[in-house]
């Protein structure tokens, strides 16, 4: 990292997933040290870092050829960052290289950036941002997503991201309590358990209706009945053995 930072500075922040290598305390410590904010995404939660993970779908696909046409795929990656570099954006408009240096970069194929007229930096963010909106609301249609309404105090289940067996339910049955919400991102604890996970893998849990301890445990004739409600009448005429009414002390 030292030598790309030697090349093309040091950056404001550095984005990656919960690796070893990159939650580890030496990386932690680099960072302070070279003034940049780590910023990890959300645990199993891939999509968080969408620019890196099709980065590495192209950078994957590109390897399999190499692998399997017999190449040096030191070699290809090469050409293939080139190709990235200076191939334009389709939601900016502009290719890489022309947003990092404010020019175009040649290649084997030759340019006609003099046809069209240069785009600034700033018009080119506002035209990715306008587009990866309207990319979000396409996905959001499609997958028929709604906005989450979880806040602090809320009572959620855990899914579950590792099965054990094939009969591991979907989610764990442990009642977890949001503690923390940043975005997309939640905190829950459980006891001393601690997660933080991607809202998506949470689950308002509903509402248990509750049975009164009245209704679980029926009055007996040493309690006293509730206020309000009329008291049963005993009969003070009791009957002897015979079935003949037993004589009334107060007569």
């Amino acid at each position: 990292m030292q030598e790309v930072f030697g090349r093309l500075g040091i950056p404001n922040s550095v984005r990656a997933d919960n690796g070893r290598q990159f939650t580890s305390s030496e990386f932690k410590s680099f960072c302070n040290n070279h003034n940049i904010t780590l910023i990890t995404t959300s645990p199993y939660w891939p999509h968080a870092n969408g620019e890196v993970e099709n980065m590495n779908k192209s950078l994957v696909k590109r390897l399999i050829i190499a692998h399997n046409n017999k190449r040096d795929y030191k070699k290809e990656i090469k050409e293939f960052a080139l190709m990235h570099n200076v191939t334009p954006n389709g939601t900016t408009g502009s290719s890489p290289s022309e947003l990092m240096f404010n020019r175009v970069i040649r290649d084997k194929i030759p340019g006609i950036q003099d046809l069209t007229d240069d785009m600034l930096d700033s018009a080119a963010r506002d035209y990715d941002i306008i587009n990866k909106w309207k990319g979000k609301e396409k996905a959001d249609m499609r997958r028929r997503a709604k906005e989450s309404d979880f806040e602090v105090g809320d009572k959620v289940l855990l899914k579950n991201v590792v099965f054990a067996q094939k009969l591991t339910p979907n989610f764990d049955p442990t009642e977890y309590t949001v503690k923390e919400r940043s975005g997309k991102d939640v905190i829950i604890t459980a006891g001393e358990k601690t997660f933080r996970r991607n809202i998506s893998h949470i689950k308002r849990l509903p509402a248990s209706e509750t049975i009164s301890h009245n209704e679980s445990n029926p009055t007996t004739s040493g309690q006293s009945m509730p206020c309000g409600q009329p008291s049963q009448q005993i009969s003070t005429h009791a009957t002897s053995s015979t079935g003949a009414p037993a004589a009334d002390p107060e007569a």
